[in-house]
């Protein structure tokens, strides 16, 4: 799981290199970091965190946690990631939630992931609604919630969050949280494996299997009618 998270913390960095420049100093970094010159990138990026810039000090906090261009250093990861967090940034909030989650660095706290996660989510960070879905889902850090989990699993599938899809998709199979429908069952597995891959994929595509052998030919034209208008129109049109 450590491995995953790092390997998400370099993805984030190299998304947040190839972003819009903001400010000058800003900007030089992450051509820093594009060049691979991460110590360059720390330098200029300290004195933009000190200040408070929030950009900054999520992209410091990365380059800490990696230990690029630093000594790894995982208290200063964590407090970078905090001052960004409690200054609204929904990025830092879903990671320190997601540290919260996994007891990373920190002790393992559902309730205070749960805190951050869903100031994430408010904010329509769509990693961040994924998560608080799955925690409603399960009852971790709050009380079980079907119906809230499906409704924060809806929100990021409508942004295009394909584990989100299927995972609506199960909901509609199980009825939890919806009413029983094997026709949106369909639909959002034919969205979501589109984007979808290995194992998550595997996944979908044996739901899918199963909910074959029970529609009528008429069921799956209307669901793939409804999975073209749902791609169409960016998620927003699918129920």
């Amino acid at each position: 799981m450590i491995k995953l998270f790092q390997m998400a913390m370099v993805s984030l960095i190299l998304v947040s290199a190839s972003g819009a420049v903001r400010a000058d100093d800003f900007g030089d970094a992450m051509a820093a970091s594009r060049r691979g010159d991460y110590a360059k990138a720390v330098k200029l990026l300290s004195p933009l965190a000190q200040s408070g810039n929030t950009n900054a000090q999520v992209t410091l906090a990365r380059l800490y946690y990696l230990g690029w261009g630093v000594a790894q250093n995982y208290v200063e990861a964590v407090r970078l990631f905090g001052l960004a967090a409690q200054q609204g940034d929904a990025e830092a909030q879903y990671t320190i939630g997601g540290m919260d989650i996994e007891g990373i660095i920190v002790a393992q706290d559902y309730r205070e992931a749960a805190k951050w996660l869903r100031l994430s989510a408010d904010q329509g960070f769509a990693e961040a609604q994924f998560s608080l879905a799955h925690m409603y889902f399960q009852g971790n850090g709050v009380v079980q919630d079907y119906k809230e989990a499906a409704k924060w699993f809806r929100l990021a599938a409508q942004q295009g969050h394909a584990k989100a899809q299927a995972f609506l998709g199960s909901l509609y199979w199980h009825g939890f949280g919806v009413e029983k429908d094997d026709v949106r069952v369909y639909m959002w597995i034919n969205v979501a494996s589109t984007s979808l891959s290995g194992n998550d994929l595997k996944i979908a595509m044996s739901l899918r299997d199963g909910i074959l052998k029970i529609l009528t030919s008429e069921q799956i034209a209307q669901a793939q009618e409804m999975a073209r208008k749902c791609q169409a129109s960016n998620f927003k049109n699918c129920d």
